[in-house]
């Protein structure tokens, strides 16, 4: 018998479809994330806003993390989606722990200024650093049949030759976050890996 075709397939916890798209991963990971949120809350009565920070970091933000190299995209709508979860968290917070404090209620960044956190969007994009910062030291190793750094293009504005080669699919966000490598102090960039992502803020 001839097998069924898929539009979609999973692969390591990933989503991906036929036309390369992050839609149906986002809009996956983005409903389980926002179900254990309703749980955690439904669940835990606590008022304690450091406990159930935690509880966040514990259950909910690694199916947003996930992967996220893989997945992150410059998209507006994608970034979005994704931030909306901890919004909703940061929201649900405020409003069992703080409701007497805060009135009205702060806007979402002086919300993630009260509670210690940050954004997702902001963890992706250091996630990126870190990876590409182990794709230069050759601690991995992506297959390709085309190079995805050529090291001789050392310019004015790119003193250490790093370039990208567009036309690879490696990894979608690649060339972006090379740019912004390139805008890290050299200090940072020679660090060792194992320093390397807390010194990136």
């Amino acid at each position: 018998d001839l097998l069924e075709s898929q539009n979609s397939v999973r692969d390591l916890g990933i989503y991906l479809t036929k036309d390369l798209k992050w839609s149906l991963h986002l809009k996956t990971i983005t409903n389980k994330a926002n179900t254990r949120l309703f749980l955690l809350f439904k669940s835990i009565q606590s008022c304690d806003s450091k406990f159930l920070v935690k509880m966040y970091y514990a259950y909910i933000r690694p199916l947003l993390d996930y992967g996220s190299p893989i997945f992150n995209s410059s998209s507006k709508q994608n970034c979005l989606l994704i931030e909306k979860v901890q919004k909703r968290f940061t929201r649900f917070v405020f409003s069992r722990c703080y409701k007497y404090v805060y009135n009205p209620m702060p806007p979402y960044l002086e919300r993630l200024k009260i509670l210690g956190m940050e954004s997702l969007e902001s963890r992706r994009l250091k996630t990126d650093l870190f990876f590409f910062q182990k794709l230069l030291t050759n601690e991995i190793h992506i297959e390709s049949s085309l190079p995805i750094f050529c090291d001789i293009f050392t310019t004015r504005t790119n003193p250490r030759g790093i370039y990208p080669i567009i036309g690879s699919k490696n990894i979608r966000s690649l060339v972006r976050t090379a740019k912004l490598y390139l805008k890290l102090p050299l200090y940072i960039v020679n660090l060792p890996v194992s320093s390397f992502i807390n010194a990136v803020k």
